[in-house]
């Protein structure tokens, strides 16, 4: 991500936009929940580190993030949600709604296409794509639905290249159920709690901050919670 690295090092004007569905507005956590310990949602847990950690106060930060929503809708409210605010860097997250319905492929080309869409007006914006939890395997145990949400992960990798990377919370998410419990990192079955909502902050951080070690959960100790 070498524009926005570049910003925040010489401490230049930057704007971040998030786009995505519950997972991203911050559903579930207990900020947004208004109960202790009242923390903020991944994207604003994101923006503080970098704020501190490059001691850059001139970053806006918008989160355009609608829950229910999936792909398509990204798609057709790219420009309202996402070109409109000029953005540098971009935060792409949806999978969850997606995954009852949508071809993998689809997916794929609505993802392709916001990026289209902002770059065809700001052709040096940046994205991270972040690929979907996994939700709790007892919510649904329909395999079509499964490989729907695992694919889409496989897609958003296909589509990375100069200015565009990958956060895969999938494989990540798969690790840690493996590791623990689903439950334990779940407020329902379809939403992170605050611990797996840091996993998605701790994430992004690494992408940006080099003092960061990337998450690593098939080193996550191999109990569970009861």
């Amino acid at each position: 991500m070498p524009q926005t690295m570049r910003k925040l090092t010489r401490h230049q004007p930057l704007v971040i936009v998030a786009s995505g569905d519950s997972i991203t507005s911050g559903n579930q956590t207990s900020g947004t929940a208004n109960v202790p310990p009242y923390m903020p949602t991944w994207p604003e847990l994101f923006i503080r580190r970098l704020k501190t950690r490059y001691g850059h106060e001139g970053i806006r930060f918008y989160n355009t993030a609608v829950g229910g929503t999936g792909s398509t809708w990204g798609l057709e409210n790219a420009d309202n949600n996402i070109t409109s605010l000029d953005p540098d860097l971009v935060l792409i997250a949806f999978g969850m709604n997606d995954y009852w319905s949508q071809p993998v492929e689809e997916y794929r080309k609505n993802i392709q296409g916001m990026i289209a869409k902002v770059r065809a007006r700001h052709p040096n914006t940046e994205f991270v794509l972040i690929s979907s939890m996994q939700y709790d395997p007892t919510y649904t145990t329909d395999p079509a639905r499964r490989s729907r949400l695992l694919g889409y992960a496989t897609a958003l990798k296909s589509l990375t290249g100069p200015g565009v990377c990958l956060l895969d919370m999938t494989t990540i998410t798969g690790a840690l159920y493996a590791a623990k419990t689903p439950k334990d990192f779940l407020s329902d079955p379809l939403h992170p709690n605050d611990f797996l909502a840091r996993w998605y902050a701790q994430g992004l951080v690494s992408l940006f901050d080099p003092e960061q070690t990337s998450p690593r959960p098939a080193t996550v100790p191999h109990s569970r919670s009861r």
